[in-house]
């Protein structure tokens, strides 16, 4: 397979090196290229959140009707989540607009309000009500973005001592 390496200086000074198998700079140059890679991010993020948090890859069946339920009925609620958290943001935004800094609101407080609050979604009779609590709680926890912050983080590294990690076939209770 053929490919075209390209070198991307990242904001932080770090060297990505992409692959694509678009050959022709006219049709994609380095700076679309790399305009393209920094879309992917939240991308990546939303996946690793699905993944990591949402459990999305743990199933609580082997049939695979019930990989089905657990796979879809988890990105139902990534979704969900999702359009709270944006209905959210753009509240923030705009009770926030006079101040020094923009807030966000905090993607783990979020989840773990979202977590506390799912039953509630669907015993509830009131559903606008409902997404109103969640938003409001999500509205606690906010954070400034401070603008050119880059703070190293440091790698802590666990030993594993040779044995593989393995996956609980269910699911924690929420």
């Amino acid at each position: 397979v053929e490919v075209r390496a390209e070198k991307i200086v990242l904001d932080t000074g770090e060297i990505e090196v992409l692959l694509t198998s678009i050959f022709d700079e006219d049709i994609l140059s380095r700076q679309e290229l790399k305009f393209l890679y920094m879309k992917r991010w939240n991308i990546e993020t939303r996946i690793g959140l699905s993944k990591n948090v949402f459990q999305l890859e743990i199933f609580s069946s082997h049939l695979k009707n019930g990989i089905e339920q657990d796979f879809y009925s988890n990105m139902i609620l990534c979704n969900i989540h999702s359009m709270l958290l944006s209905e959210t943001q753009s509240n923030v935004d705009k009770k926030t607009a006079q101040r020094v800094y923009a807030y966000k609101v905090n993607i783990s407080a979020s989840i773990n309000q979202f977590k506390k609050k799912i039953i509630d979604l669907f015993f509830n009779k009131n559903l606008l009500e409902t997404f109103r609590k969640i938003c409001s709680r999500f509205e606690k926890y906010i954070e400034p973005i401070r603008p050119n912050r880059k703070v190293k983080r440091t790698k802590v590294t666990k030993k594993r001592y040779g044995k593989h990690k393995t996956q609980k076939n269910y699911r924690n209770n929420i």
